[in-house]
């Protein structure tokens, strides 16, 4: 390379007169248009092609770069065969290199700046190469795109400053790839369209709604579906996107209730049924609720949920709970605020509508209510004529897991001790403090777990030390 190369080519800048003349090439027609086209690869793809149709002995860079004949030639056989696949990118740059520094003559402006121009060149057949690859467009709408959005260059001399051109060049190989994936249309699912996550340049081929058996059972019941629900179903793609950053964010945004628990606001991204039990254990807790959860770098390892320290087991206990769940559900989801309020008021009439032994019913039937309804995908907490088999099955004397609300442990006997007799459905054992003399229960008829009855008659009025029918006052005998 002569010390007059530099002098020898110019950038060519658009919409600018050049005051800098490129110098002929021999052999070179310059009213030739340039061409684009796609060559079928060995793997059944596509290979993008920036070979330009003009006459043999110009360069890849004749839009860039006016070469000597010599370098032209070895700069076009490397571009080749990285196009062809004959050669890495990491190869073809190194070669590219030694060779450029390896020419005799020129200034290192010169070589740093030829050499730019090849990295950039390079880096542009493979974005269109990929391009081409995953969206099956010709190579002429990504050169098209390409001329509409290139940038002026400058004119070049030997005495401009550009030490800095190769290692700003290096420095972008492989960025613009990211930068300009182009996107399937095969990956467009409901809640993904733009998800760029999901989108991501990895070879192996990604899952998509699409490949799923019941894509289109599940378009068809969106169309037919009712409003709330598609809101619902729109909103949860979304948090399923990242539903730990969301939850963090609304934790940090101030409008959450604190008493949830981070396990229980990923339920509610997730659309799964919140356990009130650990939301009743916040409302009072002394020390924060502890979480097995693992961490490796910014990922969260949950491995179970803590068991909750206590127990709804009153009205009372369910709507300090449940006024909390319904804050924050309404925070993720404004669209079902109204349907939450009805729902509130619905199991408040039904404590209302029962004595408070049976309210531990009550409250398995509004768990079994929301396992149904989930988050509100398919069904609504409204829908009340749904649950009819729930209320049967449960609330209902004679149901099938009536006894599930009994209060006993799994294996403990169902029989009361007041004669064999159950006196009420939800409890079965006498309570012992409110019979024996000079012992008194501290807890009410309600929230005793044992039933306040006389162990003699089996009255509810009075205890056995007070009883007159069975012919003795406990409270004489020594």
């Amino acid at each position: 390379m002569s010390d007059n190369y530099a002098a020898s080519f110019s950038i060519n800048q658009p919409g600018r007169d050049a005051g800098i003349l490129p110098v002929n090439q021999p052999g070179r027609d310059t009213s030739t248009s340039e061409q684009s086209h796609t060559e079928p690869s060995a793997n059944g793809g596509s290979t993008v092609s920036t070979r330009e149709n003009v006459r043999p002995g110009v360069s890849y860079l004749a839009g860039r770069l006016e070469f000597e004949p010599s370098i032209a030639s070895k700069l076009d056989a490397l571009i080749t065969e990285f196009r062809d696949g004959k050669s890495t990118k990491g190869n073809t740059v190194f070669e590219a290199y030694d060779f450029v520094n390896s020419f005799p003559g020129g200034t290192p402006e010169t070589r740093k700046f030829a050499l730019s121009e090849f990295l950039s060149t390079i880096d542009s057949v493979e974005i269109l190469a990929d391009a081409a690859r995953r969206c099956g467009d010709r190579a002429q709408i990504g050169l098209n795109h390409a001329d509409t959005t290139a940038t002026p260059r400058i004119e070049y001399t030997a005495n401009a400053p550009n030490d800095n051109a190769l290692i700003q060049a290096a420095s972008q190989i492989g960025s613009k790839r990211a930068r300009s994936e182009a996107l399937s249309d095969a990956d467009v699912g409901p809640g993904r369209e733009n998800d760029m996550d999901y989108r991501s340049g990895e070879k192996r081929a990604k899952l998509t709604t699409a490949d799923l058996p019941w894509h289109s059972e599940a378009l068809a019941a969106r169309q037919d579906g009712r409003v709330s629900c598609q809101a619902t179903q729109d909103l949860l793609y979304r948090y399923e996107r990242d539903p730990g950053w969301v939850r963090r964010q609304v934790i940090i945004s101030g409008v959450a209730p604190p008493t949830i628990p981070p396990g229980e606001w990923d339920a509610i991204f997730r659309g799964t049924p919140v356990n009130l039990d650990a939301v009743f254990s916040s409302v009072h807790h002394v020390l924060p609720p502890k979480e097995d959860v693992g961490r490796v770098g910014s990922t969260e390892i949950r491995f179970s949920n803590p068991e909750p320290s206590k127990r709804i087991q009153t009205a009372n206990d369910w709507t300090t709970a449940w006024d909390d769940v319904s804050e924050a559900t309404a925070i993720a989801f404004p669209h079902r605020a109204r349907e939450l309020k009805e729902y509130g008021s619905y199991i408040r009439s039904e404590f209302s509508a029962k004595m408070p032994s049976s309210h531990r019913k009550i409250i398995l039937y509004d768990i079994a209510i929301r396992n149904f309804v989930q988050g509100g995908q398919r069904h609504l907490l409204t829908d009340f004529h749904l649950f009819s088999r729930f209320h049967s099955a449960i609330v209902a004397p004679d149901g099938v897991v009536s006894g599930s609300g009994s209060g006993t442990k799994p294996g403990s006997s169902s029989r009361g001790r007041a004669g064999g007799r159950k006196i009420d459905g939800s409890k079965s054992e006498v309570c012992h403090r409110f019979n024996d003399v000079g012992r008194t229960c501290p807890f009410s008829t309600a929230s005793c777990r044992y039933i306040h009855s006389c162990k003699g008659c089996g009255s509810t009025g009075h205890g056995q030390r007070d009883c007159v029918q069975s012919g003795r006052d406990s409270r004489s005998t020594s």
